[in-house]
């Protein structure tokens, strides 16, 4: 089963820039969208006379694939601002259009994170890097916005805000609300209001329900609210589709004094499981002493993961296919965490069920000796040891403990 419904793009879009063209389609039915360039000539055109613009990536896998491979580059009109070889790139009179292109796509296939994603999927890292192309926005000045409609709970919303010198200089909060406006809650101070909330939750439920998108899918759908509180929309990425609990778990189901804790948060749900998940996986196995990488195949399976170092390309492939994620440093790191990276907001909405767990919660959930019990048999074999959770979400309350039947970690390879 998919983890979204199709909808007119998937069926019949080619996508071969999906940020622009579906702006372009939302813009047509009425909603605010950036000014679009056409080229970099205008960029810098633009960019000369004090506009900035963000130079964004367009690739067709962006839609209902991974999001954050590809960088956004901006274009200042101050010379300060253009010291990174992007922007030398963009800003330089003296190269052509062809050339610049071709530079910019050279960037990115040296990232890492392009490579990698390209490695793990099998597929060609030149036939890949060269279905990216750019599209060039008229940054708005403001708030940033991303919101998602919860996939369990009708009614309820994640919204993250982003505001470097709008409310703050850099200023993150991330916010679960209801439709009404009311915040439910929150990692920050809450400075929208209700009503700028409730404005917020109506655009995103407008455009959610044009015909060219499923109503049924809950996709997270970014938007900037500018200085006179006009919200522009930006971008619809794919998530998840809504998913109704068959009914509410009882907490008296979940006996502490069995070793359930009681999540600080829940979203999605899961009926009650047993899944083999993963501690770990370093980022640079070398400082753990490992003899190479133990992430450059794809695990055949992996059913849940626990918080940590995770490399981006790898979590980005696998958060689809998960059903359970464990948050364990607190609701409120998390949620300014997701207000502040793409990364972390693809661990937390896009596997079927997550939870957060307080930082007391999350160091008694693996005790000492067998998160060194793991550690040990990493840098002795080089490969992951698994641990083995029992979890349960309704959407509203979650549970989760160590399966008290299974050794941990399980001794196993990928």
């Amino acid at each position: 089963m998919s983890e979204f419904n199709a909808d007119w793009w998937t069926a019949n879009g080619s996508l071969a820039q999906p940020k622009k063209e579906i702006a372009d389609y939302v813009e047509s039915e009425g909603f605010l969208v950036p000014r679009r360039l056409s080229d970099l000539d205008e960029v810098m055109w633009h960019t000369n006379r004090g506009y900035t613009v963000m130079v964004r990536s367009e690739h067709p896998e962006e839609y209902a694939g991974p999001s954050g491979l590809f960088e956004t580059h901006t274009t200042y009109p101050t010379k300060e601002r253009r010291a990174d070889p992007a922007n030398s790139i963009i800003m330089d009179p003296f190269i052509s259009e062809t050339a610049k292109l071709k530079r910019l796509k050279d960037l990115a296939r040296e990232s890492f994170r392009v490579t990698h994603y390209a490695d793990l999927t099998n597929q060609s890292l030149d036939e890949f890097v060269d279905k990216l192309s750019f599209s060039y926005w008229e940054a708005i000045r403001g708030t940033n916005l991303a919101v998602v409609a919860d996939d369990a709970v009708a009614g309820r919303y994640h919204v993250l805000v982003s505001s470097i010198g709008g409310f703050s200089r850099y200023y993150y909060e991330g916010m679960v609300v209801n439709e009404g406006g009311e915040t439910l809650m929150t990692s920050g101070e809450s400075k929208l209001g209700p009503e700028a909330v409730k404005k917020i939750i109506g655009q995103y439920e407008a455009i959610r329900n044009l015909p060219r998108f499923n109503a049924d899918n809950c996709p997270l759908m970014e938007m900037q609210l500018d200085n006179q509180d006009r919200l522009w929309f930006l971008q619809y990425h794919q998530v998840r589709k809504f998913n109704a609990p068959s009914g509410p778990l009882d907490p008296s189901d979940f006996d502490a004094a069995e070793g359930w804790q009681q999540a600080e948060f829940a979203r999605g749900q899961i009926e009650p499981s047993t899944l083999k998940t993963s501690l770990w996986y370093p980022d640079y196995p070398d400082l753990y002493g490992l003899p190479g990488s133990i992430v450059e195949t794809l695990p055949e399976s992996d059913e849940a993961a626990i918080s940590a170092q995770i490399v981006a390309p790898l979590s980005e492939i696998l958060s689809r296919r998960r059903k359970a994620f464990v948050h364990r440093n607190g609701f409120g790191r998390l949620y300014d965490d997701m207000a502040a990276h793409h990364f972390d907001r693809s661990k937390w909405f896009k596997p079927q069920a997550s939870l957060a767990l307080n930082r007391d919660q999350g160091d008694a959930l693996i005790p000492d000796e067998i998160a060194e019990k793991t550690m040990t048999s990493m840098i002795r074999d080089g490969r992951m040891a698994r641990l083995v959770l029992d979890f349960a979400s309704d959407g509203k309350i979650g549970f989760v403990r160590l399966n008290p039947d299974s050794p941990q970690p399980i001794d196993t390879d990928f």
